[in-house]
């Protein structure tokens, strides 16, 4: 090494302090994107995939923030651009680094909202349809 280096006026610290640097945003990007994917496939809300259903249309999941919005490779074959919009921060963040834990909580509680909702408008559904006597 020291021989590529003679005449330069570069030492040999300076290079191995610049990898470093040079590497170190790309390393931590890495980690981040590793926890962005466990978040999302940890997600109670989409179950995983980013994805869920608002009327007709799949949209990003509100909770983890659909990050990679999946489904099945036809669908990702065949559907149109426009998978619900910008990328969004799973909820319960507090910093710009992600916390799993608080995301997997976070997607808890929303997917027992959702479930309670759901489970709220079955039953006016019921009431609706049973007659009065």
């Amino acid at each position: 090494m020291s021989d590529a280096l003679e005449g330069t006026g570069v030492e040999e610290w300076q290079l191995w302090f610049g990898l470093w640097i040079g590497l170190s945003p790309f390393v931590i990007a890495a980690y981040e994107f590793g926890k962005r994917i466990l978040i999302q496939r940890q997600c109670e809300l989409c179950k995983g995939s980013g994805l869920i259903q608002k009327g007709r249309y799949a949209r990003k999941c509100t909770s983890c923030g659909g990050f990679l919005p999946w489904q099945s490779w036809g669908q990702f074959f065949t559907s149109e651009a426009g998978n619900g919009g910008v990328v969004r921060v799973p909820k319960g963040q507090t910093s710009v680094f992600y916390d799993v834990e608080a995301a997997r909580l976070d997607g808890k509680r929303q997917a027992a909202e959702a479930e309670a909702a759901k489970a709220e408008d079955d039953a006016d559904a019921q009431r609706e349809d049973t007659p009065a006597r």
